[in-house]
């Protein structure tokens, strides 16, 4: 009872009562030489802050495909990746040790590899997106509505032994066109895993970026002009001019799931490692 009363005790003359903030106790401690205190207070609304600055910044997400051979080992993966993030090599580090770690292998023969797949696809992406200009706010409202430039999507995966065949149509002009979006509600619509959600994002991503590249490289001016190369031009559809699809194109535009036979899951593997290296033959050409 002694500890609790002169615990309780309030030493010299009484105080009035009054309101005390959060802040005054800052400022208190502060007072006593607590500085940290208000050091605190400061970094964590500077933290909030940043944070709320990210996350009203436009992501610039890069479809990364890594392809890695190493003796015995096979690495096949896709993802996306944000384009600031590739100079952070700490990040980058963690992130290859991470997916050997995942995937069971070697670090030392795999983070390398994985690092610099990804930074040099980040590095091809930037480039090319250093060459867009960027049109005005105005000029950008005024494209609203005038003029699309779009191209054939084809998905083609396959998650476990099921796969996912179709195609559609893409504004690669519309900057506001989210393909994680997209692909969100295509998954819930067939009821598919979120492993076919991030492959189709991706698929789209890689499809409009090879496009985009393409026509950046060119000078294409991106203000909703023609575009003069005939090889780019070939590869965007024709106009709209009916809401309704022939009836003769419905077939090709419409999902379809199958499910594999072991076999025709290794034929299929056996033909897209003919094709990755073709694609690997094609750019050592250049």
């Amino acid at each position: 009872m002694e500890e609790e009363a002169g615990h309780l005790a309030i030493p010299g003359p009484f105080e009035h009562f009054k309101i005390l903030l959060p802040g005054d106790k800052h400022n208190q401690r502060a007072a006593k030489g607590l500085r940290s205190a208000l050091n605190g207070g400061y970094s964590s609304r500077q933290l909030r802050a940043e944070r709320k600055a990210a996350a009203q910044a436009d992501e610039d997400l890069v479809p990364i495909r890594l392809e890695i051979d190493h003796e015995g080992w096979k690495l096949r993966d896709t993802f996306t990746w944000p384009a600031p993030e590739s100079y952070k090599g700490e990040l980058l580090e963690r992130f290859a040790i991470t997916l050997c770690e995942d995937f069971g292998l070697p670090i030392v023969h795999f983070a390398q590899a994985i690092r610099e797949a990804i930074i040099t696809q980040v590095q091809d992406h930037t480039s090319a997106e250093a060459l867009r200009p960027l049109p005005s706010k105005r000029k950008r409202d005024e494209m609203i509505g005038k003029g699309q430039m779009r191209i054939q999507i084809k998905l083609d995966i396959t998650v476990g032994a099921m796969n996912l065949v179709d195609q559609f149509e893409w504004d690669v002009s519309d900057d506001g066109s989210s393909a994680e979006d997209f692909a969100s509600t295509f998954a819930a619509d067939l009821g598919l895993s979120g492993e076919f959600k991030t492959a189709i994002a991706h698929s789209i991503r890689e499809q409009v970026d090879v496009y985009t590249r393409s026509l950046s490289l060119v000078g294409y001016t991106f203000d909703g002009s023609e575009v003069i190369d005939e090889e780019l031009r070939g590869a965007l559809l024709a106009p709209v001019s009916s809401i309704v699809r022939f009836e003769h194109d419905v077939d090709a535009h419409t999902p379809k799931l199958m499910q594999l036979s072991e076999l025709e899951i290794m034929q299929m593997e056996k033909e897209r490692e003919r094709e990755a290296r073709r694609k690997r033959r094609q750019t050592r050409g250049r």
